[in-house]
């Protein structure tokens, strides 16, 4: 018989109340979904019960729903309801000086032989139970929630966002898109013209000043002035002739036209 001696870590059993899963497996095992995950709940709780023994358990739902090989929101359902059912007692950690609670939560498992003192099995209260099953229901969102000081097991209502919203803020990013794309090539046209004003002009140091000026005005009307005055001939300076110019009549340069360069 030496072949069939099993070597076990150090306190490797863990232990469930018969009767009270056959209670549950009565009372959910219709709804195969429901009666899964609660089963799953129950027994993470024996298993932590015996793991935890009298230690506090932080992250108290995270961690039965790691037990159970559930989320924390669908594990937190579950514990919930087996706390309506009067199946399991939950004690949250409270500083001894402050009285306020702290982190950690201690479980107790109840026995078969106590739920059977405190349960009444009448038709109403088993109603009871059910309509307390769907408001936990209710309350279980699909998205993960951000734990609080409290480790609150409520989750948060989810925000009910309209079709006419969405589509009002998917105009507006598609509006915002469009104008940094026409305000880029508007930017990308005015150092182009004014490039050419430089060269036109004979004054590629005054460059920064060109792009500028092509900005707030036509840059076609400018680079037209521009090649206006070269051509005449009469100007030493270009430039300088052209920036007076613009100083005096630059108004006049503000009117957009589709004219090029030759």
């Amino acid at each position: 018989m030496e072949n069939q001696v099993r070597i076990f870590r150090e306190k490797p059993f863990g232990w469930f109340d018969k009767p009270i899963m056959r209670y549950l497996r009565e009372k959910y095992g219709k709804n195969k979904k429901v009666f899964i995950a609660l089963r799953a709940t129950y027994l993470a709780l024996c298993e932590m019960e015996s793991d935890f023994e009298s230690n506090a358990i932080t992250a108290f739902n995270k961690t039965v729903g790691t037990y159970a090989g559930l989320t924390r929101q669908v594990a937190g359902k579950y514990v919930r309801l087996l706390e309506a059912e009067g199946l399991i007692q939950k004690m949250r950690v409270r500083d001894s000086k402050t009285g306020l609670k702290s982190k950690g939560t201690y479980l107790r498992i109840m026995s078969s032989d106590e739920f059977g003192k405190t349960n009444v099995s009448a038709p109403e209260e088993r109603g009871a139970s059910k309509k307390a099953e769907d408001t936990v229901s209710h309350r279980v969102a699909r998205y993960p929630t951000i734990r609080i000081s409290d480790h609150s097991d409520t989750s948060p209502l989810l925000k009910k966002i309209s079709i006419s919203k969405k589509v009002s803020t998917h105009k507006k990013l598609k509006n915002v898109k469009k104008k940094n794309v026409e305000e880029k090539e508007s930017g990308e046209k005015a150092d182009y013209y004014a490039s050419l004003l430089a060269d036109k002009l004979g004054d590629r140091k005054s460059l920064s000043y060109f792009k500028l000026a092509c900005r707030r005005h036509n840059p076609e009307l400018l680079y037209q002035k521009a090649s206006e005055i070269v051509t005449d001939g009469g100007a030493k300076n270009p430039a300088a002739v052209f920036v007076a110019w613009l100083k005096k009549d630059g108004e006049c340069a503000s009117s957009p036209r589709s004219d090029h360069p030759g």
